[in-house]
């Protein structure tokens, strides 16, 4: 059944009034008239079903038939945090990782981040990206919408990054690694832990000064294999391992 999420919305009773661009998308882009039938998304952990009872100009009345609890995520939680690749590249890996269960995105800046500086034009595009959310939500159902976090620089989120209580952190590199992706989820799986950071740089990975800080907080590189991956191949393979490893 078709999904629509709304942001902006009146609610009276058991009655949706959308009107605007949300209006315009679900009743004239993906056509619907009165009389049809969709679930709706607030983000709040359900999933509406309603019934288009009023088709105006510029607005439509939606009435609520019934309500149904979607799985929330399961712990651990993943943050994804990523070393800004190429804008479309960046866009595909948000859409992926929606899809697959991931709590938050963290954009960082490094040393081979396709983005230099935070201030760059490219770095602020949260408005684009939050679309993006929003529509693997509708895509997928989730219910629970994946947060962006502010862009930073990796040093400062490195700085700040707290290893203490029910945490643990992964980076991949392409370059010599002291473990093996199995070893590592061998061993976090040992760890259980209620949140799992997950870095991955952008094309070009990690320099030899951010290997060191990773090293300085306790973090180990860790192999995928002999072959370098493209970013999004790298995130949809790690995601992919950890629903599965950990039945997410």
């Amino acid at each position: 059944m078709r999904r629509y999420f709304l942001e902006k919305y009146e609610l009276e009773g058991d009655l949706i009034t959308i009107s605007g661009d949300v209006f315009h998308h679900i009743m004239h882009v993906c056509r619907r008239s009165q009389g049809d039938h969709f679930e709706i998304l607030f983000g709040d952990g359900k999933a509406y079903l309603v019934e288009v009872c009023e088709h105006k100009k510029k607005s439509a009345k939606l009435k609520i038939i019934e309500e149904r609890e979607i799985p929330p995520i399961k712990a651990p939680y993943i943050h994804l945090v990523l070393s800004f690749p190429k804008p479309a590249v960046f866009s595909s890996v948000i859409e992926k990782a929606v899809e697959l269960g991931v709590k938050e995105v963290i954009p960082v800046v490094s040393d081979f981040s396709h983005f230099k500086t935070l201030d760059h034009p490219g770095m602020q595009k949260q408005d684009r990206w939050q679309k993006i959310v929003l529509s693997a939500c509708q895509q997928s159902g989730r219910g629970e919408v994946m947060s962006i976090a502010v862009p930073q620089s990796l040093a400062q989120f490195l700085e700040s990054f707290n290893r203490n209580g029910p945490v643990a952190g992964l980076f991949a590199y392409e370059g010599e690694s002291a473990i093996s992706w199995q070893e590592a989820l061998d061993d976090l799986k040992k760890q259980q832990p209620q949140d799992i950071y997950l870095f991955v740089g952008s094309e070009g990975g990690y320099s030899a000064k951010e290997i060191q800080a990773f090293q300085q907080v306790g973090l180990q590189a860790m192999s995928m294999g002999g072959q370098v991956l493209r970013v999004e191949t790298a995130c949809v393979a790690l995601l992919s391992s950890l629903k599965y490893e950990f039945r997410l």
